[in-house]
């Protein structure tokens, strides 16, 4: 079975905030360059509904975007490892370009996935990418598809979720998402040993960032994810399972 990972919302967080897409699209339009960079404390790693690390782990990331192209490194590191070594499990690399439109926003990427203390042959994949957003009132809706071209050629898993975001107070905003995953035969073969395409996961997720200063802001967020596919909870146990987690984001143009 191939490992599992990999987190591809941008900064690294849980929750990809309706308002950052909108941020997103106008800095492209300006060619203005953004950097930033982020620590992530999580109860567990889940990526894609599926459990990577059933326990604490850190994940920090950087990015930059300019000229409507954008570079994310991510990296997890358990903070309990069970297999006594210390150190980053996993490091990724996201290459994006954003084509903004009037009314959509048109996402496309290469995920790279790096495992170091895997063996040779499993050491890293990657993924052709491309989501959708579109604005449906205060929220955006968006559809992400995501194609292996290294470890399991083929391999499709898609996402189609809802996304918003609304300042309570000046400071203060509430961030939700809602999302049912789609994955291929070949993907839910390789990740999760059931050779079937399926409907696997709902993942619903919300956080409260708290702008400390203009560059630098903190968020207490959770995630449920309910398994709904039968052969999967049959294969895999838990029907939900949640993850709790703390961001601290610094960004700066």
């Amino acid at each position: 079975m191939m490992r599992i990972g990999g987190r591809d919302r941008r900064k690294g967080r849980a929750i990809l905030a309706a308002a950052f897409l909108a941020f997103a699209a106008g800095r492209a339009a300006a060619e203005e360059p953004y950097l930033g960079a982020a620590v992530d404390w999580n109860s567990r790693y889940i990526w894609r509904g599926m459990t990577v690390h059933d326990g604490a782990v850190f994940q920090p990331s950087v990015w930059t975007s300019f000229l409507g192209t954008n570079l994310l490194v991510w990296a997890n590191s358990p903070l309990q490892a069970g297999d006594g070594q210390k150190g980053f499990d996993e490091i990724n690399f996201y290459f994006q370009g954003t084509s903004p439109r009037r009314a959509l926003v048109v996402v496309t990427g290469l995920n790279v996935y790096t495992y170091p203390r895997a063996e040779d042959a499993e050491r890293w994949t990657a993924e052709v990418a491309m989501t959708f957003y579109a604005p449906v009132g205060p929220a955006w809706l968006y559809w992400e598809n995501s194609v292996d071209v290294i470890s399991t050629p083929g391999a499709y898993y898609s996402e189609f979720g809802i996304q918003m975001g609304r300042d309570v107070a000046d400071n203060l905003s509430v961030e939700a998402a809602l999302a049912q995953s789609y994955a291929s035969n070949d993907f839910n073969d390789a990740y999760l040993g059931i050779a079937k395409s399926a409907f696997t996961y709902l993942t619903a997720q919300v956080g409260i960032e708290w702008r400390i200063a203009d560059l630098l802001s903190v968020t207490p967020h959770m995630e449920a994810v309910f398994t709904l596919d039968s052969d999967v909870r049959r294969e895999w146990g838990a029907a939900v399972r949640t993850n709790f987690g703390l961001t601290l984001t610094l960004g700066y143009d």
